[in-house]
């Protein structure tokens, strides 16, 4: 599989997080094959360990970027802290490799990505496992 180039900064990524240290969430925009900006979406279940994304808005960010004429790469989130209830230490948890391989808003392949607020990095994985 080949990875995207990805184009984001900081401040793409300072929008998802939550300063009541809840995690993030939103979308991977871009075009071709370079992630540019990233969408993002309320989590209808706050909690530090874990988020889910609406169908509607779902639905309304695939509508939009096929109406933008930009791909939606997958969805991306936060961990706020460096170790949750799941028992990760960094990058993707059990939950969240295992939540890939049933997810993706119709989008075959679907990256995930998640960052790590405590440590700045970012991963990126698929139901295949961890990629970066």
């Amino acid at each position: 599989m080949l990875l995207p180039e990805i184009k984001l900064t900081y401040a793409d990524i300072l929008p998802l997080i939550d300063p009541n240290g809840n995690e993030g969430c939103g979308f991977l925009i871009g075009t071709e094959n370079i992630i540019a900006e990233i969408w993002r979406v309320t989590s209808i279940t706050p909690s530090p360990d874990m988020f889910a994304i609406s169908r509607n808005d779902g639905e309304d960010v695939l509508s939009s970027a096929k109406a933008q004429n930009k791909r939606v790469f997958g969805i991306i989130h936060t961990h706020p802290f460096e170790n949750d209830l799941t028992g990760y230490i960094f990058g993707p948890s059990k939950k969240d490799l295992f939540i890939s391989k049933l997810s993706g808003y119709g989008m075959p392949n679907a990256l995930h990505a998640v960052y790590e607020v405590t440590n700045g990095t970012l991963y990126l994985y698929n139901a295949l496992g961890i990629l970066t």
